[in-house]
């Protein structure tokens, strides 16, 4: 969509949904060009004529204050015209006159808000809510989240206390006046001194123009595992079991609750039964999965499915149960993702109704290992309708069109899906073949509540002659997160969108250790992947399993933890950008501070020997002469600290960023000396050279063509310059790769990309990087489709990562850049000598000495 000078822009909409009925909450990202939106006042939400309330945050600015991306929200009712538009004015308009009505009043144990219907109480002691109509009818159940009940001899039911509150406001486009709130409640179980220490969050949001509440909570161990030699396995010390926890809704007067086990089924009465809809196993037909041994190496479960009970007799078993409980004209209520999050129970009697997330279970706990978070979901309407929240357990989402997209210049690199058409096809296999990431799901049972939204790493069964499942966890390798949400955007098929929104929950309460009690160059990072050719037996989601085999392959560590070449922060701050999810943010910025801990260290002296020792080892910075690792990890590092800069525009993440790249690489460097012709130690040097266009690209849309963009610039192409002459597709020499196979051939689309890229930025826009960067694109293409492995899940989300350059740079709007410089000064790296490098470090270290900080670097080492 071109910008056009006029007194506004209007930006068609288009609704997505996997829903029959479109009405519900939909939320959408809109993107703005840089200058263009200085103030939300310009901008209007239209449905045909006419203004609709909404609720928008900004998410991000540009460099120059104006606003990049901005998240809206809003309600279709039922019969509600579905042609709505978002309009931008040149000029401030004038907003309606209100009454900002819709606050907190925060009062001794209790916050209190009232909306255009219902007066809302919440007790931050007892950590209750109770609902009442503003005209005095009948008062509403009172919603209490229960105590854990523990198990150690005997059952031992542990208290909460609050810590703290807090509130954000989200404003309406048409007045200015609030619209929703959210509140936020953190808290403990037990005692801090305590081992059995929990921490919990609880997030409510109200709506002034609606009668629903959504609830979110959060229950996080915030220890550090004990991961004896590098193992991650189920069981560890340092988890925390428990028997159950529920939120209860109580003390309403009724004559009839109603139950619906499953979406569009029959209701049901409970006719002064105790009802119980319980959901055991997820009902699949591999539900009994070894993707679900416990700490005993077992699978713990003997239930396909879900019961449905009265007064203790079964009344009916089904397979995938997604319960919404109606009381009379008061209240409904439904758990998001009910079935696949098992195990599930919801328990229905006299005046009380439990949601049991964790729920009690029969001869076994639950573990919430160290550094692990679960969150979940549940929602309460106050509307009198028979379909209410059904569009709950759907994907609701509302897209721009993909020409304002690239007008806005807000993502790197945004092709139209149809560029190359037979990756286009490849790609479009992942959400609608039969290979799909759907599928992987149902054959790997990916169910329950610490693997869903995780993909099955089905590249590893290569080879496997075995009967049983082969149980491998993908932890977000290459970011398919980004991938998803890049498809969803150019797409609009709102499958994208479920399988981006599953997996971005996942990554946050399990993928990520949550913790900052282990090493800094642990806390807060990303787990592997399961190791490669291996099971994960015991190691759920945390790669490394006392269970598994030694010397499995070439180099083989056969433990560890958290790395800086497995750090993906993109997808998460486009998750941001689309939900307005502040913990995708919280754990973008976390994750930028885990991988600076990797790099950079903590400032000890005994750190400081430690390096000395590995100044010579791959992968690492070396800390004397400051330069970095030509590889992934540095090319993580940067995109990172990217992320972080977009997030925040705080400019110390951009000269970070700066700074790596000139102690990395240099503009007049011998290439042929870095030894690139090593494939298996060095092919990663591509996915830095995609960072640093990456940033070339930010720079030029701040108009911040500086030195550190030419330094950066440069290098680029002296690397690109090398390619020309001496890169080939990897499996023309297969016989120097161990395990020569077509990840090879999409990592292949990472020369594309950075070849497509040197063109661009190239000044005499150089066609022989341009044809060679097709050359690559188009081999890729016609081997892959050719290839009886390309839905494998690695090679696809490979492909998502990397499609689209070639066309995103050879349609880029041109730009003139300067020519080469002949000469740059050396880098600091390539001054020091060896000697003046450790003096000088050593000396700076001393200055900061800290006998605390060495303790408590050798105590976690020693432990």
């Amino acid at each position: 969509m071109k910008l056009e000078h006029s007194d506004k822009h209007v930006i068609p909409l288009k609704i997505t949904t996997t829903a029959v009925n479109e009405h519900g909450l939909y939320e959408l990202a809109v993107p703005f060009p840089i200058t263009l939106v200085k103030n939300i006042k310009q901008v209007r939400l239209f449905s045909n004529e006419h203004t609709i309330d909404s609720s928008v945050k900004i998410c991000a600015y540009w460099s120059d204050g104006s606003v990049k991306w901005l998240f809206v929200s809003f309600f279709i009712e039922p019969e509600e015209s579905r042609d709505y538009s978002i309009v931008i004015y040149q000029t401030q308009q004038l907003l309606l006159d209100v009454v900002d009505d819709f606050k907190v009043i925060e009062k001794a144990n209790r916050l209190e808000l009232v909306n255009y219907k219902h007066k809302f109480t919440i007790n931050t002691y007892e950590l209750s809510l109770l609902i009442h109509s503003v005209n005095g009818t009948p008062t509403h159940p009172i919603l209490e989240l229960s105590n854990i009940n523990l198990k150690d001899n005997k059952l031992v039911s542990i208290g909460y206390k609050v810590t703290s509150t807090d509130f954000e406001k989200l404003l309406n486009l048409n007045d200015g006046s609030t619209s929703s709130i959210r509140i936020k409640i953190c808290g403990y179980y037990g005692s801090p001194s305590l081992k059995n220490c929990v921490n919990f969050e609880f997030n409510l949001t109200f709506f002034k123009h609606t009668s629903y509440v959504k609830l979110e909570y959060v229950l996080h161990n915030p220890k550090a595992a004990l991961h004896p030699n590098g193992r991650w396995d189920l069981g560890d010390p340092n988890s925390y079991h428990f028997e159950s926890l529920a939120l209860k809704f109580k003390n309403f007067e009724t004559p009839t609750t109603n139950y619906q086990t499953e979406l569009m089924s029959t209701w049901h009465t409970t006719d002064k039964k105790v009802v119980k809809i319980e959901q055991f196993t997820s009902g699949g037909e591999n539900w009994d999965s070894p993707v679900h041994l416990n700490s005993s190496n077992k699978i713990p479960y003997s239930i396909c499915g879900y019961h449905t009970t009265e007064n203790g007799q079964i009344s009916y078993h089904g397979q995938r149960a997604t319960p919404k409980i109606q009381v009379g004209q008061q209240f409904t209520i439904t758990l998001e993702r009910f079935w696949q999050n098992f195990p599930k129970a919801i328990e229905l009697s006299a005046n009380t109704i439990d949601v049991s997330i964790f729920p009690k279970q029969e001869g076994r706990l639950h573990e919430l290992q160290a550094g692990e978070k679960k969150s979940h979901i549940l929602w309460v309407s106050l509307e009198d309708r028979s379909d209410n929240l059904e569009w709950v357990h759907h994907t609701r989402q509302v897209n721009v069109p993909l020409s304002w997209l690239q007008s806005a210049k807000v993502l790197y690199p945004l092709a139209s899906f149809h560029e190359n058409e037979i990756l286009s096809k490849l790609i479009k296999t992942a959400v609608d073949g039969d290979n799909s990431f759907f599928i992987k799901r149902e054959i790997l049972d990916e169910y329950g509540w610490r693997n869903f939204g995780d993909i099955y790493a089905d590249h590893e069964t290569a080879g496997y002659e075995g009967k049983h499942i082969f149980v491998s966890h993908y932890n977000n390798q290459y970011d398919p997160l980004m991938g998803f949400i890049k498809q969803f955007l150019a797409t609009g098929n709102a499958k994208w969108f479920e399988l981006a929104d599953d997996l971005a929950k996942h990554i946050k309460d399990i993928d990520i250790y949550n913790t900052q009690e282990d090493k800094n160059e642990y806390n807060g990072g990303l787990f592997w992947h399961t190791d490669h050719y291996l099971e994960a037996h015991t190691s759920s989601h945390r790669s490394y399993s006392k269970h598994q085999a030694s010397n499995a392959y070439q180099d083989h560590a056969g433990g560890g933890g958290p790395g800086g070449q497995h750090c993906y922060t993109t997808g998460l701050m486009l998750h941001y950008f689309l939900t307005a999810n502040e913990s995708s943010k919280t754990v973008v910025l976390t994750l930028t501070e885990w991988i600076t801990n990797v790099y950079e260290g903590s400032g000890t002296i005994l750190e400081l020997l430690l390096a000395f020792r590995n100044r010579h080892l791959a992968g690492s910075k070396n800390h004397f002469t400051g330069q970095y690792p030509l590889d992934r990890g540095t090319a993580n590092y940067l995109v990172a600290l990217l992320d972080s800069y977009e997030l925040t525009q705080d400019q110390t993440f951009l000269t970070k960023v700066e700074d790596i790249i000139s102690h990395t690489v240099h503009p007049t460097e011998s290439v042929g000396q870095r030894s690139l012709d090593d494939v298996e130690n060095t092919w990663f040097y591509t996915v830095l050279l995609q960072a640093m266009s990456r940033y070339l690209h930010l720079k030029l849309n701040q108009g911040q063509l500086d030195d550190c963009f030419y330094y950066c610039r440069d290098s680029l192409l002296n690397y690109a310059q090398w390619m020309l002459a001496n890169e080939y597709p990897y499996l023309e020499k297969p016989d120097i790769l161990e395990y020569p196979n077509d990840t090879w051939t999409a990592q292949d689309l990472r020369k594309a990309h950075v070849l497509a890229s040197a063109y661009y930025f190239s000044p005499e826009k150089n066609k022989e990087y341009l044809t060679k960067a097709k050359y690559f694109e188009d081999y890729v293409a016609k081997r892959l489709n050719d290839s009886e492995t390309k839905t494998y899940t690695r090679i696809l989300v490979l492909t998502m990562q990397n499609y689209g350059a070639v066309a995103f740079y050879q349609n880029a709007p041109k730009v003139e850049f300067d020519n080469l410089k002949e000469e740059w000064p050396k880098a600091s790296y390539q001054k020091l000598s060896l000697a003046t490098a450790v003096i000088t470090t050593v000396f700076r270290r001393l200055l900061k000495l800290s006998l605390k900080r060495e303790f408590e670097w050798l105590k976690k080492r020693l432990s």
